[in-house]
């Protein structure tokens, strides 16, 4: 037998439901909300200040603290490919490209002190350049190399760890956010 959950939300009292409504079975349903929805592996949502269910957006746990105000960008992924033409063409592109969201939505504990361990592991890698530039003064070679694979491996690590849900696709309306499977199964889909 299958221990229940303790960090699933309650459920809900079916006596309320109207009975020519099929009722929602999954675990940890959210209400209907018409700013937001379930499609494919996404939650879509209004871009502009949508408020999503006060559970972990990754574990769909409860939340430590209130909901955050997220600022989210997007660029159509086929401008990396001015990346071989240099950082500054590819920069010049994404921004000119790029499309802004805002959006709420919460961490549990675990996933806060996550996010916060890979952004200061990001910013270690800022902090190797003076490091790098110093050990590049001493004439260190092997001081150099490790300088530059930590100055890539940090900041990359350090925002893949960081990164709790991103944005697929951002139009003039909606907003497409990858978001954890247990938290996507607890939001409905357009139709239901």
């Amino acid at each position: 037998m299958k221990e229940p959950n303790p960090y699933a939300p309650p459920a809900a009292d079916d006596s309320t439901k109207s009975p020519t409504r099929k009722a929602d079975t999954r675990k940890g349903a959210q209400k209907k909300d018409p700013s937001y929805w379930r499609e494919g592996d996404c939650v879509v949502m209004n871009k502009e200040g949508t408020r999503l269910p006060k559970r972990c957006i990754v574990c769909n746990s409860d939340i430590a603290g209130d909901l955050a105000v997220h600022q989210l960008s997007w660029h159509p992924p086929w401008l990396y490919v001015f990346l071989f033409c240099g950082l500054l063409p590819y920069a010049i592109f994404a921004v000119a490209a790029r499309k802004g969201a805002r959006v709420e939505f919460g961490l549990c504990s675990s996933h806060q002190a996550r996010r916060r361990n890979g952004l200061i592991l990001a910013w270690a890698g800022v902090v190797l350049v003076l490091v790098l530039g110093l050990a590049e003064r001493s004439g260190s070679s092997a001081g150099v190399w490790v300088g530059l694979l930590m100055l890539v491996a940090l900041p990359v690590g350090g925002v893949r760890m960081a990164r709790v849900a991103h944005p697929m696709r951002i139009d003039d309306r909606l907003l497409w956010l990858k978001v954890g499977a247990p938290f996507l199964e607890s939001i409905p889909s357009r139709d239901e």
